[in-house]
């Protein structure tokens, strides 16, 4: 993004495509934009702790649920597969920020909960993270934040009921996906 405004869709691209909806196109591009940029401003802002912006919401997934969680509602919740998690939690195990403990009724599952040190860490990480956040939004008032919080809820909701979603374009007799 060059700072001057968002980022829009080529208009030439919409004159071929007539399928194309350039201000869909906007929304998604600039959503985007704006999600890698705040990835990136919170990762500076984590690294020096030795958290990535996902190791940080895992740990913050499991303090809010103020319990143990199976591995499978941390994925869900992070929208990743059950083998991503795997390899994210043991990051988090080796660094001794989470341990696995068995499942209090099911012996063949595993549960995730914070260790002491992972109550260290957010005690002195989440005042730099809410910090970040103040000031990435520090330029909207109180009801454009509230304005832009419920947009994005109205999308989120509408891509998670979505049944009608397009089949991959095919090109050249594969799928566009792969």
């Amino acid at each position: 993004m060059n700072g001057e405004g968002p980022v829009r869709s080529s208009r030439q691209l919409a004159a071929e495509f007539p399928e194309m909806d350039p201000s869909a196109a906007d929304v998604v591009i600039n959503l985007v934009h704006a999600c890698a940029m705040a990835t990136d401003a919170l990762g500076r802002q984590l690294r020096p702790h030795g958290l990535t912006p996902t190791g940080f919401r895992i740990l913050a997934i499991i303090r809010i649920a103020g319990r143990p969680l199976r591995p499978a509602e941390i994925a869900r919740q992070l929208r990743v597969t059950s083998g991503t998690v795997t390899g994210l939690l043991d990051s988090l195990q080796k660094a001794g920020l989470i341990r696995r403990v068995p499942h209090p009724s099911d012996r063949r599952m595993m549960e995730i909960e914070l260790t002491p040190a992972a109550h260290r860490l957010q005690r002195h990480v989440f005042p730099v993270q809410f910090a970040a956040e103040k000031q990435m939004c520090g330029l909207l008032g109180p009801s454009e934040r509230e304005t832009l919080v419920r947009l994005l809820g109205k999308l989120q909701a509408a891509m998670l009921t979505s049944d009608d979603r397009p089949p991959a374009r095919e090109l050249n007799g594969h799928s566009a996906g792969g």
